[in-house]
């Protein structure tokens, strides 16, 4: 999975569950590949994830929440609201945060209470309206669900991202997905060469 080439000044802070830091299957670690030098992990419950996740935050001019509850508003709404343009150089000022919660639809719910209370209780939260079936190996237990990377591309296509570099970034989560299908070798006994 090599980098991709971003427009959009944005930055990915991956909010991820405990539980999935270890799940080899778990699609938000490919934005480490993705986007290397914008990319940040951070593990609910871990000490001092929490205080780097606000510096990153407060670092950035302006930040969201990728989170679909009551409070979220769209995204043409929180561009309305940001009154900026984020296609440009990610070098250039004016990066914009994108939080992502990563784990299952029960541990997030969990996250994204502490998130707003503790955390962060002033970053807008975002919902997307998705229109086509997830290809993330997981199983969803909703209907609209996606999976994290998923719902980047999507937030990023509605940010101007280049639908290139977004479609690849959901091709990486079939590349995920036929990794873990594989089946591994079986252990050689030291027997080689004999038969019988």
């Amino acid at each position: 999975m090599p980098q991709l080439t971003f427009k959009t000044r944005t930055k990915f802070l991956i909010y991820m569950h405990p539980r999935d830091w270890y799940n080899a299957g778990d699609d938000a670690k490919i934005l480490l590949s993705a986007a290397p030098a914008s990319s940040e992990i951070f593990v609910f419950g871990r000490p001092g994830d929490d205080e780097r996740l606000k510096r990153s935050l407060e670092e950035s001019s302006s930040a969201l929440l990728l989170f679909p509850d009551a409070s979220a508003v769209s995204v043409e709404e929180f561009l309305d609201q940001k009154q900026g343009d984020i296609t440009a150089d990610i070098s250039a000022p004016g990066v914009t945060a994108i939080v992502v919660i990563d784990g299952t639809w029960n541990n997030v719910k969990q996250m994204q209470k502490h998130f707003t209370k503790e955390v962060a209780p002033s970053v807008p939260h975002v919902k997307l309206m998705p229109t086509s079936l997830s290809v993330y190996a997981r199983t969803q237990t909703r209907k609209d669900g996606i999976s994290s990377v998923e719902a980047v591309a999507l937030l990023l296509r509605e940010f101007g991202e280049s639908p290139v570099v977004c479609d690849e970034l959901v091709r990486y989560i079939t590349v995920n997905n036929e990794a873990l299908r594989l089946t591994p070798p079986v252990a050689d006994d030291g027997d080689e060469g004999e038969t019988g």
